[in-house]
């Protein structure tokens, strides 16, 4: 978080990937009426597992 501190940015909501990461994406772009074309999951490979999602949607 201290990343986001320095840059002044702001969170709207948040996802939690704590346990399946790419269903909770596919659920949100569904409930977003989203059409899901990629996504790139950071952090996926570490101990404490993904931390964030660049997702490229067609909306």
């Amino acid at each position: 978080m201290s990343g986001v501190k320095a840059t002044n940015e702001q969170f709207n909501f948040a996802l939690d990937f704590s346990a399946d990461k790419e269903n909770v994406l596919k659920e949100f772009i569904a409930s977003e009426n989203l059409t899901l074309v990629d996504d790139k999951f950071m952090g996926h490979k570490t101990k404490k597992g993904a931390f964030g999602v660049v997702a490229e949607v067609i909306i």
